[in-house]
């Protein structure tokens, strides 16, 4: 289900339960105004309930608003998909690898999602698992091929599992290979989202070994252990690590302005007594910092609809803005730290930033002293301009 305004916002992914003998479904749900989806890969793709009579349908415009209250039931959410044929891509060949994405207790996967390259980078394909966690590849050319499978995004019950390990298989001219993928049990796992509740995507994190709980890298370590990745398009994220001390951080992508940085967090895994990291739900923090000020020319007229962008020499916080009317803007922006200012002129513009630019010192408030007065030189022609910005608090 997604929100009945968010076409393209956060998949909720539902813990269904299914009565075999009936087809019918059961499954708690979230209040609030939702559109809602069923499919069953690969011959029954993405369809929207529309009515409990109705054939559903792939458009989301067509799709029928629900709204879930607390203690009441909704009945009769029922779908009809239409079947359609396997559109696996035909690479030409007559051979088949299939079998199915399982976790270490043997349950199967569904919604797993499944690559398979073959090891000359020729043949790169994927795939997901169907309600029973079985996948295929049709058409396959003999060759030697890496397969490997992750857990399906956004569903609560796979939160705790990681990617696969890479699983080689060689196939000849015409024949089937069955190959068994077993997910990782993750021991490190969480979610991040924004301010306003929505998942944080893509947000890069970096986990390092950190033995002596100082917060730094043990580069003098031999062979210290680190892993890295990103969160999902639904916030989660899970790894496997090692036994040891480590240190985690978080790196925001650029776009989320306005955001304070998170701290680096650290931690231990062992199997006697913290055999697993579990995060929870981090939810990032709205800034309460602001730096103020103005972009004329250097004969005092304003310009409207400068760009000024704002980042920490560390790369920790964003903040950007366009210059309004009277060229004046406000930017929230990251504690702590030292930061860079840039000012960009337009094309309608045509700027060139040429100017003594005086330092900037913020006060324990977030405001800024006054200096902050940015007069570029216009040649005709787009430029950037850089300047340091000295934030003692901010």
């Amino acid at each position: 289900m997604r929100g009945a305004n968010e076409e393209w916002g956060e998949w909720r992914h539902l813990n269904v339960q299914i009565d075999e003998s009936t087809k019918e479904y059961t499954a708690k749900a979230p209040e609030g105004t939702w559109k809602v989806m069923a499919e069953s890969w690969p011959n029954y793709p993405e369809s929207f309930y529309t009515g409990a009579d109705n054939d559903s349908s792939t458009s989301w415009s067509d799709g029928t608003t629900i709204t879930v209250v607390v203690g009441q039931t909704l009945d009769n959410i029922n779908f009809k998909i239409a079947f359609q044929a396997d559109k696996s891509f035909n690479y030409g060949g007559t051979g088949i690898i299939s079998g199915s994405v399982k976790t270490s207790a043997k349950e199967g996967v569904p919604r797993a999602s499944v690559e398979l390259r073959s090891k000359d980078w020729l043949v790169f394909a994927e795939t997901q698992t169907d309600n029973d966690g079985n996948y295929s590849f049709p058409n396959l050319p003999a060759n030697s091929y890496v397969l490997s499978a992750a857990p399906p995004s956004g569903v609560e019950a796979y939160q705790k599992f990681g990617k696969s390990s890479e699983t080689k298989v060689t196939l000849a001219d015409g024949e089937t290979k069955t190959q068994e993928l077993t997910l990782a049990s993750a021991n490190v796992f969480g979610r991040i989202l924004k301010p306003d509740g929505k998942p944080a995507p893509r947000v890069h994190f970096w986990i390092f070994e950190d033995s002596d709980g100082d917060g730094h890298f043990d580069w003098n370590t031999s062979e210290p252990k680190e892993y890295d990745g990103e969160t999902d398009s639904n916030g989660y994220f899970s790894v496997t690590v090692s036994e040891t001390s480590y240190g985690m951080e978080f790196h925001l992508p650029p776009h989320f302005t306005g955001i304070e940085p998170l701290s680096v967090y650290t931690f231990s895994i062992n199997s006697s007594d913290s055999a697993e990291k579990d995060f929870g739900t981090i939810t990032l923090s709205k800034t309460s910092k602001t730096i103020t000020g103005s972009v004329k020319k250097a004969d005092g007229t304003a310009i409207s609809g400068a760009q000024i962008n704002a980042w920490r020499i560390d790369g920790q916080g964003w903040a950007n803005t366009i210059s309004d009317s009277s060229g004046n803007y406000s930017l929230e922006a990251a504690m702590g730290g030292e930061s860079f200012l840039a000012v960009y002129g337009w094309p309608a513009i045509g700027s060139v930033c040429e100017a003594d630019i005086p330092v900037v010192h913020v006060d324990n408030q977030g405001h800024s002293d006054g200096n902050n007065l940015l007069r570029p030189r216009l040649e005709g022609r787009r430029c950037h301009h850089y300047f340091r910005l000295h934030s003692r608090d901010i």
